[in-house]
């Protein structure tokens, strides 16, 4: 595979995910103004940290991968507790009958996943030596450079 080939696949991994994260933007006014007494604390600050940082990192693993793949897995797991915290929520405090499982893991966690895969693929990409999306030099070379 050429190198304009795997520039071409990582831009358009994580161009998907400047694309995904802009619409989540755009669908949050919507959900800002419906904040209430179903919303944990956790949850509200998890999307928010969610919505501010999703964008920025996948741009930034236009030129620094690395840094932001590892940056897009821990968002995952950040996310990941505060979902997992407002189900708590809803259930013990608010005493919703409990959803099943399955939902929850095929719905609701949906967001985790897309983090969890760009992230993977950056990491995965950057360990095998593709080149930088930006810029002409390799993640290797660059860092014999410095």
């Amino acid at each position: 595979m050429t190198d304009q080939t795997k520039r071409v696949i990582s831009f358009a991994c994580f161009g998907a995910g400047v694309f995904l994260g802009l619409l989540g933007c755009l669908r949050a006014p919507a959900a800002i103004f419906v904040i209430g007494d179903n919303d944990s604390k956790a949850e509200i600050w998890t999307w928010g940290f969610y919505l501010a940082t999703f964008v920025p990192t996948c741009l930034l693993a236009l030129r620094r991968r690395k840094i932001a793949s590892i940056w897009l897995l821990c968002l995952a797991i950040i996310l990941t507790w505060g979902l997992f915290a407002e189900r708590h929520y809803l259930e013990a405090v608010r005493h919703f009958p409990k959803d099943r499982m399955t939902h929850f893991l095929m719905n609701d966690m949906f967001q985790v996943y897309v983090l969890a895969a760009i992230g993977i693929f950056g990491l995965w990409t950057e360990q095998a030596g593709w080149p930088r999306i930006i810029g002409n030099k390799s993640a290797d070379e660059v860092d014999s450079i410095t």
